[in-house]
């Protein structure tokens, strides 16, 4: 989910780029993005990037930002199933 501070009007099943500017990094995170829920200040997204280096970044970026692992081997193998697919 994204949260928004203002109302967004981004329909359900578009898709889009999300660029992500990380503080440790230049090159900043893009990603390819479908979104899959839409309300007036938050979207839910799904990954649709397939390229290994965007999945690394993406990988390392969760990773230092969760709190609970087994969420993180949780949403890898969910991603890596729906990349295959």
């Amino acid at each position: 989910m994204i949260s928004f501070n203002d109302g967004v009007v981004i329909p359900r099943d578009e898709n889009c780029s999300l660029t992500v500017y990380l503080e440790d990094e230049n090159t900043p995170l893009r990603l390819l993005i479908e979104v899959i829920h839409s309300n007036f200040t938050m979207i839910g997204i799904k990954f649709t990037s397939k390229d290994a280096e965007t999945q690394e970044r993406l990988h390392n970026l969760i990773e230092r930002m969760t709190t609970v692992q087994e969420n993180l081997v949780k949403e890898q193998q969910l991603y890596c199933r729906e990349s295959e697919g």
